[in-house]
């Protein structure tokens, strides 16, 4: 089958392109032909099957090129064109798809699906009008939307055809299940105290992944100084937590800029405790928690996170019902001294194989060209 994956902004580190990235790999494994087609300039010349389209800004948002769209799928002829939402740009794209010219389709147009991340939380009036005309637009150019959570699935709902809909889990990459690290060697190889207790955090620091909740866990850490806290990820919004660290008089806090999927794993074990303190609806699942859990790191997060249900009904973690730095300390408190629930984790990391992921994207994507 031949597979074009669309997303705005890939290889840019955030949870979508990790999804991104993975299913392509599994989806090569399995036999298949993939292209991921990106607004974002190339920048690697040897890998083919990363397609640049050329884009603009609507609004703010960046949207594709109809004539950039329209060449290229008319020239890669895909079985089937999955976008991420939501976004302008996958909307934008799923319509100017339409006006390419497939050869060998038996509709008149070669079938769009998307992943549906998140709920979307656009402050401003036109913003919020443009959500609200992509979803009314939905029905009409997705022939199926993938969520990854329940949660996730009860927001679709109000506006998509739930029978159209299916749940389609995040998958843990292979470097997390595969580091055979403990504790000790671990902070051994990063240079950090054996006897200290850390907390940790992996997140993207720019505007638009305002929902992690960072401004929070700075004053937890501000009121916590017997606790080191580890913060990875960077963006324009770093230099301002940084200031902020400052002046809460938080010297517990390291920044520590991006770090590689290869050396993250390092991180989870050296770590005595992950936290995501998402405060909005937008954080899609926190695939970072499933990174951590991978790893044998137990994990806080809040109600707001898309895979909370989740995690409470295995028993994988700690779910707390806000943000605010009071409740956090609280819980990293009682976590800190508290021993995980191994057998529970194991089952519910079970099914979380991206080999298996990607089978279950093929199977829709069958269903949908046979029909």
């Amino acid at each position: 089958m031949k597979i074009a994956l669309i997303h705005h902004w890939y290889p840019s580190i955030g949870g979508t392109e990790k999804y991104v990235t993975s299913l392509a790999h599994e989806f090569n494994k399995q036999g298949h032909k993939v292209f991921i087609l990106t607004s974002k300039p190339k920048t690697n010349s040897s890998d083919p099957s990363v397609l640049h389209i050329n884009s603009r800004k609507f609004f703010g948002y960046i949207v594709p090129q109809k004539k950039a769209v329209v060449n290229t799928i008319t020239q890669l002829q895909p079985d089937i064109i999955h976008v991420q939402s939501p976004h302008p740009y996958a909307t934008v794209f799923a319509h100017y798809s339409r006006k390419a010219h497939p050869t060998n389709s038996k509709n008149k147009h070669i079938p769009v699906i998307s992943t549906y991340h998140a709920p979307v939380n656009p402050s401003g009036f036109l913003k919020k009008f443009l959500a609200i005309i992509e979803q009314r637009l939905y029905k009409q150019l997705f022939s199926k939307i993938i969520v990854t959570t329940q949660k996730t699935l009860d927001a679709v709902s109000k506006f998509y055809p739930p029978k159209n809909t299916t749940i389609i889990p995040l998958g843990i990459d292979n470097v997390f299940y595969k580091n055979t690290d403990t504790c000790t060697s671990a902070r051994q190889k990063l240079n950090l105290d054996p006897y200290k207790k850390y907390v940790l955090f992996v997140g993207q620091m720019d505007t638009s992944h305002y929902y992690k909740g960072i401004p929070e866990l700075l004053k937890c850490a501000a009121q916590s100084p017997e606790i080191n806290y580890l913060l990875i990820g960077d963006g324009n919004q770093k230099s301002k937590y940084q200031q902020t660290a400052t002046d809460l008089k938080a010297y517990n806090i390291n920044f520590l800029g991006n770090v590689s999927q290869q050396k993250l794993p390092l991180y989870y074990k050296a770590a005595n405790l992950f936290t995501l303190p998402s405060n909005s609806s937008s954080e899609g699942y926190g695939m970072v928690l499933l990174e951590a859990l991978a790893c044998g790191t137990p994990v806080i997060t809040t109600s707001c996170a898309g895979s909370s249900r989740e995690i409470t009904e295995n028993h994988a973690g700690e779910v707390i019902s806000s943000c605010s730095p009071d409740e956090l300390l609280r819980a990293i408190k009682k976590k800190l001294v508290e021993p995980m629930e191994i057998s529970n984790l194991k089952i519910f990391l079970k099914t979380k194989k991206w080999d298996n992921i990607a089978k279950q994207n093929i199977n829709i994507y069958s269903q949908i060209t046979a029909a």
